[in-house]
C-alpha cells in the first residue's frame, strides 16, 4: 500500500496512476466511457515562498481532501507530482465529467485556508484543470498529453478554470 501512496495527501500516486492510466486501454470496449481531468494548484509557489512549507504541504493536503469529497466515491484521484493531480472517471461521458470538474474546482475555491497556529487566512486555493476523454485518444501517452495540453489552455486563460479536449467524429 505504501508503494501507492502519496505520504502528504494520501492519496493514490504517480506509479498507481501510470498503472490505472494505461489500464483504459486494456479492454476496447470499455474505453470510450473514461474521462482524465489533470489538475493544478494555481500559484502553489507563492504558498510555499510566503508561508513555507508546513502551509504548502497543508494546501495539498485540503487540495486531495476536497477532491476526494466532492467527487463520486469511484472517483481515481491521485497526485501525480508537486502541486499536480490526476482524476480518472470510468462510467462517464464528457458532459457529466465536466459536470464533476466544476463541482471540484468550486468546492476547492470555497474552503478558506486558515493557519491556526498563527491566526493568518492564507486565501483560498484556486485550481486550473484538463479534460479529456479516453475516446478523443489512442492511448494513455496521447490522452494525459491532450489533458495537460488542456490544463495549461486553462492557466493561460486566467487559471481557476476547466478547459476540456472536444474532438468531433465523423
Amino acid at each position: 500500500r505504501l508503494a501507492v501512496t502519496d505520504p502528504i495527501t494520501k492519496l493514490f500516486n504517480r506509479r498507481a496512476f501510470d498503472q490505472r492510466l494505461a489500464a483504459i486501454y486494456d479492454d476496447p470496449k470499455d474505453t470510450m466511457h473514461h474521462a482524465l481531468l489533470v489538475a493544478d494548484i494555481d500559484h502553489f509557489k507563492m504558498f510555499n515562498d510566503t508561508y513555507g512549507h508546513q502551509v504548502g504541504d497543508r494546501v495539498l493536503s485540503v487540495a486531495a481532501a476536497m477532491m476526494k469529497n466532492s467527487l463520486d466515491k469511484d472517483a481515481f484521484v491521485a497526485r501525480t507530482g508537486g502541486e499536480e493531480f490526476a482524476v480518472i472517471l470510468k462510467g462517464t461521458s464528457l458532459e457529466a465529467a465536466s459536470e464533476a470538474a466544476e463541482h471540484m474546482r468550486r468546492a476547492i475555491e470555497a474552503t478558506p485556508l486558515k493557519n491556526h497556529n498563527e491566526g493568518v487566512d492564507c486565501g483560498s486555493i484556486t485550481m486550473s484543470m484538463g479534460l479529456c476523454m479516453s475516446s478523443d485518444a489512442s492511448g494513455a501517452d496521447e490522452l494525459y498529453s491532450h489533458a495537460d495540453r488542456m490544463l495549461y489552455e486553462a492557466k493561460s486563460s486566467g487559471r481557476n478554470q476547466m478547459k476540456a479536449l472536444s474532438l468531433i467524429h465523423i
